[in-house]
């Protein structure tokens, strides 16, 4: 039975009202950090870390949530969590680390995903991976590095960024003997930054002030515009040619035509059993299909039901 959305409100207001009463309030300040990794398959991650004090603890979530992947981690021990019009609420009787972790909710649009950056009134962490093209700089940027090939912004929500994945291609190089050498060069220009970096550097806490001019940033602006207008150029082409997204590969068409199959909507468990594909590498590519929008997750009991929303 499906419960709606203002019924599970509801419910959570009056889960934290006992809570409250309950529990005694949080005596201590809290302090947390927020990262918001793009990973190379699109998908965006979040990670909170911070403290916690007896009582009822709230962090603000830095990006809307798929409630189904969010857990936390309380003195290495998972505890329950509540999310409510974007804060997380965990309520607990001891002082301790707390981490807290689910995957963004983003929105899949004709040539680039997209996500909203919440203003929770602290600075937070971009990580972009080195195949993900930023296509719009945010406009109250703290600081920006360059990291093992990853480019990090410290920004100042509140923010929405865009953005679209490369692929990289393989090319072979003879070298003397006969044997080759395999480079990878990517097809599209990553957005640039930065190119300094210490190693072993510690980058958990942000600077308060920022780092760079105004000028530099601009500069960056400039350079990340002609990078969006080739990006666009090219996804163009790529999409008079094929009308399925690039983010897709062999096992995610797979697994959208066997739901089709089915009539559009099919349970988890059912579905993996038709395709013998292991839990753990099924429920990977369900989130990821319902973060670029094909899918939609609907909890049934203790199992999910899978629903199609876009045919490719």
């Amino acid at each position: 039975m499906l419960i709606r959305k203002s019924t599970l409100i509801i419910y959570a207001v009056l889960v934290l009202g006992m809570l409250a009463a309950a529990l005694p309030p949080a005596i201590a300040q809290q302090s947390y950090s927020s990262e918001i990794i793009i990973n190379g398959d699109g998908v965006v991650k979040v990670v909170i870390n911070g403290t916690a004090v007896s009582g009822l603890n709230k962090y603000p979530a830095p990006v809307d949530p798929i409630i189904s992947t969010m857990t936390a981690m309380l003195n290495g021990k998972e505890v329950a969590s509540i999310y409510v019009n974007k804060t997380i609420y965990i309520a607990t009787t001891a002082n301790g680390t707390i981490q807290i972790q689910y995957i963004g909710n983003i929105t899949s649009n004709d040539n680039y995903l997209e996500f909203n950056i919440n203003n929770i009134g602290a600075p937070v962490k971009l990580i972009v991976s080195p195949n993900v093209v930023l296509l719009n700089i945010p406009s109250n940027i703290i600081s920006v590095r360059n990291i093992d090939g990853k480019l990090v912004m410290v920004i100042l929500p509140p923010a929405t960024i865009k953005y679209t994945i490369t692929k990289t291609s393989q090319t072979s190089t003879p070298v003397h003997g006969g044997t080759a050498t395999t480079t990878q060069s990517q097809q599209t220009i990553s957005t640039p930054g930065p190119q300094s970096q210490t190693t072993g550097q510690n980058t958990a806490a942000p600077p308060v002030q920022p780092i760079i001019p105004s000028t530099t940033i601009y500069i960056i602006a400039a350079i990340i515009a002609l990078a969006v207008i080739g990006a666009t150029i090219y996804y163009f082409k790529r999409v008079r040619a094929t009308n399925i997204p690039d983010t897709l590969d062999k096992t995610d068409k797979m697994i959208l035509e066997e739901i089709r199959r089915a009539g559009g909507t099919i349970m988890q468990g059912e579905l993996q059993k038709i395709l013998g594909l292991p839990k753990a590498t099924l429920w990977r590519r369900v989130k990821k299909l319902a973060q670029l929008g094909f899918l939609e997750i609907v909890k049934e009991g203790n199992s999910n039901r899978l629903i199609l929303k876009k045919k490719i």
